[in-house]
């Protein structure tokens, strides 16, 4: 267990939104004709009018289909947006903007110091420098107090920096019955992980900006809270009155509103004072690191690699310490201690290119926050989520913005057909280790998309799963689709007891330079064999014991 006692209290002050992510949600009315048509967590807003609609975030660009089968499932069309709004120019808001304007046509507005980023495709934005997204030209660059109009209605667009130069918050005026409601959309006033508050050469001004965002925010008169992510007005609870039809709507909540920005200024203010007592120094926080029992690698003066076998007695504050080191290149972890909550405590890790995790717990529906990490060239997932039922490695999906990720390792846990399928859509792969998970070969089907995948690691799958026999992973017929991976320069094949007729189809491979074979059950005769018919190709194999023979027949038995 974390031994901080008050981790409860500290992750309501966490600032990357975290507990649920990219998962449909039910499209509904909030008031009047402003309409929820995001996900989960991740929030999107449709404005409708009799001259077209406003349609405030587009998430993902992975989201966009979600977002529209929203908008339809209400009985509005795409093609009638006529505007396309930001809250913040940060992935998990404006990566499907690009996407989003191509399928409507709308005319992108995005506030000053995030219209550059926008159009950039991610570059120029402060802490994830390396997070990138198609690039979306921007039709009107906005000033604070602008007002975006269509069809009688009027949205203010007001400047409230510090999360980034042009975060926005939106306020408009929705009439139900004869009443009118003043709605407020906050961009977001959270101070992220890896934020620096003091001596900030990358901002300058991040902490003027957040008090003057601040000072706005509480002047804003508000009937109606909404914002960037729905956990920020407790969505999901109000979701569920609204469902129920309880008396009054449950939106409209001043009170909630005041609560909230009253908090966030409580927490700006803790780390402000944080960062003025005690500046970043990387040698303090390497020291701390130690002493919680992490190995730590330093460069010139600088923490490149962390290593932590035992994350359970880490607190917040050690998190907090790993967060601020920008220079870190490799981590490694071990523990149930990361987790979709303290997993924000990673994403200001800009310079990390190798993330190795064992035993975290993870839902799918977090993995997105790992997108910011634009310089993440590898991950490896160990023992994951064994714990969970909400894990199928199907967040993965989200991985296809990192464009610099060439290696993925998943083993030992509930990955599935649709996480096979998720993998599938990371063309950049040039390396894919699996082995032990809760993948059938159905799920192989998805590798054909790998087609720049140069070295390929497959293994048995799980017997067990969800009480009873799980399909293989690897069979004869596994062979045929990897004969369609031309790339492959390297093949690791491991507990099945393949024909020699199936491995003879990986002649079809141009580029196959070295194939092993780990606990394959084959007569010494037939590996010569197969060498022969696999000239050019070097087999490793040797013959497997009677210990691991009997271990084979476990794990392949029905």
């Amino acid at each position: 267990m974390i031994r901080s006692l008050s981790f409860v209290v500290l992750y309501l002050f966490a600032c990357v939104a975290t507990a649920r992510g990219d998962s449909p949600f039910p499209a509904h009315r909030v008031a009047g004709n402003t309409y929820y048509v995001g996900s989960t967590e991740l929030a999107s807003y449709l404005i409708t009018t009799p001259a077209g609609h406003i349609l405030i975030n587009s998430s993902f660009e992975e989201t966009v289909p979600l977002i529209r089968g929203a908008i339809e499932s209400l009985g509005f069309k795409m093609s009638d947006v006529k505007y396309l709004l930001a809250s913040h120019a940060h992935s998990d808001h404006v990566a499907g903007h690009a996407k989003m304007r191509e399928l409507t046509g709308a005319k992108v507005l995005v506030m000053v110091g995030d219209d550059k980023v926008v159009a950039a495709g991610g570059a120029g934005q402060y802490l994830y420098a390396d997070s990138r997204w198609p690039a979306c030209p921007v039709d009107r660059v906005l000033k604070d107090g602008d007002e975006v109009k269509l069809g009688g209605v009027t949205l203010i667009a007001r400047h409230t920096p510090g999360h980034t130069r042009g975060c926005t918050t939106w306020t408009w005026k929705e009439s139900v019955d004869d009443k009118e409601l003043r709605v407020v959309v906050i961009g977001s006033p959270n101070v992220n992980p890896g934020y620096r508050l003091v001596g900030n050469t990358d901002y300058p001004t991040i902490t003027d900006d957040f008090k003057q965002t601040f000072s706005l925010l509480k002047s804003l008169p508000c009937d109606v809270f909404l914002g960037a992510h729905g956990n920020y007005y407790d969505m999901l609870a109000k979701h569920e009155r609204l469902e129920k039809k309880l008396p009054g709507n449950p939106f409209v909540d001043p009170q909630g509103y005041k609560a909230y920005v009253t908090l966030k200024e409580v927490t700006f203010a803790k780390k402000l004072a944080d960062q003025q007592a005690a500046p970043l120094d990387e040698g303090a926080a390497a020291e701390q690191l130690r002493k919680a029992g992490a190995e730590v690698t330093l460069t010139k003066g600088h923490v490149t690699g962390v290593a932590v076998k035992d994350l359970s007695t880490f607190t917040i504050a050690d998190f907090e310490a790993l967060s601020g080191l920008v220079h870190l290149k490799t981590l490694s972890t071990s523990g149930e201690a990361l987790n979709d909550n303290t997993l924000s405590y990673l994403t200001g890790l800009a310079a990390l290119e190798d993330l190795s995790t064992n035993a975290a717990q993870f839902s799918d529906d977090a993995l997105w926050q790992l997108t910011l990490l634009g310089n993440l060239k590898q991950i490896k997932f160990f023992h994951t989520s064994l714990k969970r039922k909400d894990f199928t490695g199907r967040g993965f999906a989200s991985f296809a913005s990192l464009k610099n990720l060439r290696r993925l390792t998943v083993a030992g846990c509930p990955f599935n057909d649709e996480g096979m399928a998720a993998v599938g859509k990371l063309t950049q792969l040039e390396n894919f280790r699996t082995w032990h998970t809760y993948q059938t070969e159905a799920g192989n089907e998805s590798l054909k998309s790998l087609t720049n995948l140069k070295s390929l690691h497959l293994g048995q799958r799980l017997r067990r799963y969800g009480g009873a026999s799980n399909a293989h992973s690897l069979t004869d017929s596994t062979l045929d689709v990897v004969s369609q991976l031309k790339s492959l320069d390297t093949l690791t094949l491991g507990e099945q007891k393949f024909s020699i007729e199936a491995l003879a189809k990986l002649k079809a491979l141009p580029n196959l330079k070295r194939l092993e074979l780990s606990q394959v059950d084959l007569p010494a005769q037939e590996i010569e064999r197969a060498q022969t018919l696999l000239p050019g190709i070097q087999i490793n194999w040797k013959p497997v014991t009677a210990e691991e023979r009997a271990k084979l027949d476990r794990l392949l038995a029905p």
